[in-house]
């Protein structure tokens, strides 16, 4: 309300500048001035890095084939500081050869040649201006600085801190210069309107001119005669009112073919030329203010949007206006003209006994008055608009220049080591319980409880030490030896009622621990004082026999082939007491076969 009122100073829309300063147009200066959308990068052994500023070689295209086409070059340059470009020749090329590839031809100029590294890659890579503005636009990160100030502050993170300082402070410059040719708008209109008709006058005054000299010198007139110097006053008054008129006339038809021609409708009005009309210079003023404020909302807003379409009905009515004033001033200039037109006639009647030279000359004078004055009121009009562009400053200023901190803002080194604290303690949990999710394996004694009500009389530990089958002794006191004993305790439970107990150890496939466990077993009963023996039916894969030194003994497939006696097939056990054991033998070819035949019920009674 109070700006509305002019008590107060129009502030700045920063919504809408911070959009202006987002544009890609505004970027391309910024890129072309830096020359950006040319970058040089090096690969060494571990990273590829950007070169910005300090390029020991310079790109010069002397031919873009195509603009619009991104291109990269892979140089590698040799001791003697000569490269060779992928992909383009095998040849080594040295600096200031014109070479032609793919993108057109252009030369490569070494300038620094102690800052190459033979042993890096060097690369060249070339992007359309537009294409770097808009990646360089959408990086760009604009804040209000805070709710009550005008003051924006922008912020870009780039590898190289020069490079983001460059880009900001020559963005300011950009927009301040955006600004000024805004503001300039209304001035270098009219300079031109001027400058249009200064060049027409300029044609008709020498012709008028070359007239007079030639009239002066056809009629040998020198100055004109003193007589009648009374009328010639009045004729002059009366005809440098006409003349004035004229001039105002000429002026007002200059403004209301400009006004009325439908190729400047959204073009500004030129100023009002010493019109001093106070309603047509209000007109003026607002007609040009608003199409500074259209041609600024066009560029955040598309032309149907409903503020353009407003805008351009208003510009329309005050246009209309604009043509109407001046039809009604050049009315009123055309009666006063016409006026002094019949007084300026009435006093050339009083002189017609005048010499028709001297008439004549009159006329010329009288012409060539009119085209001298309008031409010097144009010039002063333009030296006037001149000096207007010349003071024309932008509403923007930088506060500070571009500045880093120093450190690093990106990568941050806190959080990545949180998240490789955290993700090297997540992803083995998530490992283990997958692999358990998916496990099918029996690993602890409740996967066979939770699906099965056989009872589960012990748990054997894993055994590592492969030279040691029997870990059950008198004075061990091992886990795997009280392991034994558990199991031995709870077995006792289900063979009490039994006077010679026979158990069968076995397993449905090879490796899980039948060996071991049979010879431990049959260890730990023997330690409590019965007699025990270890009876090795595995016919197919024998490992007890084996384990115990005793292979080459007469075994069960011997006495089943009627080959030994029964009586000399136990073998006692060395180191424990009431343990023996009787061997599978020599493998047989029909295992399956052979226990099958009763033979083996007299082993087991024997």
């Amino acid at each position: 309300m109070l700006e509305g009122l002019g008590v107060s100073k129009k502030r700045a829309n920063l919504a809408n500048e911070t959009e202006i300063l987002k544009t890609a147009s505004l970027m391309v200066k910024v890129v072309n001035h830096l020359k950006l959308n040319l970058q040089y990068f090096s690969s060494g052994n571990v990273k590829r890095s950007e070169i910005y500023g300090s390029n020991p070689f310079i790109y010069q295209p002397l031919q873009i084939k195509d603009s619009t086409e991104s291109f990269t070059y892979t140089l590698h340059f040799n001791n003697n500081r000569e490269f060779r470009i992928d992909g383009l020749s095998s040849k080594w090329n040295k600096s200031g050869e014109t070479i032609g590839g793919r993108s057109g031809s252009f030369t490569i100029n070494i300038i620094d040649p102690l800052n190459i590294n033979p042993q890096y890659i060097y690369y060249i890579v070339w992007q359309p201006a537009i294409r770097v503005a808009k990646g360089l636009a959408s990086s760009l990160k604009i804040a209000q600085l805070s709710r009550d100030a005008s003051i924006l502050k922008l912020n870009i993170e780039t590898e190289i801190p020069q490079k983001g300082t460059d880009i900001l402070n020559q963005l300011v410059i950009a927009y301040n210069q955006n600004t000024i040719e805004d503001k300039n708008k209304v001035v270098d209109n009219t300079i031109r309107f001027v400058d249009e008709r200064l060049s027409f006058l300029t044609g008709e005054l020498g012709g008028v001119e070359k007239g007079l000299q030639t009239f002066r010198q056809q009629n040998e007139i020198i100055d004109m005669n003193m007589q009648g110097e009374s009328k010639l006053g009045e004729i002059r008054t009366a005809q440098e009112e006409l003349n004035k008129q004229e001039v105002n006339l000429r002026v007002i038809d200059m403004v209301k073919t400009y006004a009325a021609n439908p190729s400047q409708k959204f073009s500004l009005v030129p100023s009002s030329l010493g019109i001093s009309d106070p309603t047509l210079v209000t007109l003026i003023s607002e007609y040009n203010a608003l199409q500074l404020k259209r041609s600024a909302d066009i560029k955040t807003m598309p032309t149907d949007n409903p503020i353009i379409i407003l805008e351009e009905s208003q510009l329309e009515k005050l246009r209309t206006n604009i043509i109407e004033s001046l039809n009604n001033l050049k009315a009123s200039s055309q009666n006063i003209r016409n006026s002094l037109l019949s007084q300026y006639n009435s006093l050339k009647g009083d002189i017609r006994k005048t010499p028709g030279q001297q008439r004549q000359l009159l006329e010329i004078m009288r012409e060539q008055g009119i085209k001298e004055k309008l031409f010097l009121f144009l010039l002063q009009k333009r030296e006037e608009s001149a000096i207007n562009r010349a003071s024309a400053v932008s509403g923007a200023s930088a506060l500070d220049s571009a500045f880093t901190s120093g450190n690093p803002v990106s990568p941050d080194r806190t959080t990545i080591y949180r998240m490789a604290i955290f993700l090297g303690i997540l992803i083995p949990v998530l490992i283990i319980y997958i692999r358990e999710l998916l496990s099918d394996k029996i690993i602890l004694k409740n996967d066979i409880s939770k699906i099965t009500a056989v009872p589960i009389l012990g748990e054997v530990a894993h055994h590592t030490e492969k030279d040691r089958q029997i870990v059950v002794g008198n004075k061990d006191r091992s886990i795997l030896a009280e392991q034994f004993r558990i199991i031995r305790t709870n077995l006792q439970f289900f063979i009490t009622n039994t006077q010679n107990p026979v158990l069968l150890i076995t397993s449905s496939i090879s490796g899980e621990g039948k060996t071991f466990t049979s010879m431990n077993v049959g260890a730990v009963w023997a330690l409590a004082n019965k007699k025990t023996v270890i009876i090795e039916l595995d016919l197919r894969k024998p490992k007890i026999s084996k384990a115990l030194g005793l292979v080459g003994h007469n075994g069960i497939s011997d006495f089943m082939l009627g080959k030994a006696k029964i009586e000399d097939l136990p073998l006692k056990i060395e180191g424990i007491d009431n343990l023996y054991i009787v061997t599978a033998g020599p493998i047989p070819p029909n295992p399956s076969e052979l226990l099958m035949e009763k033979k083996i019920d007299l082993l087991f009674d024997y």
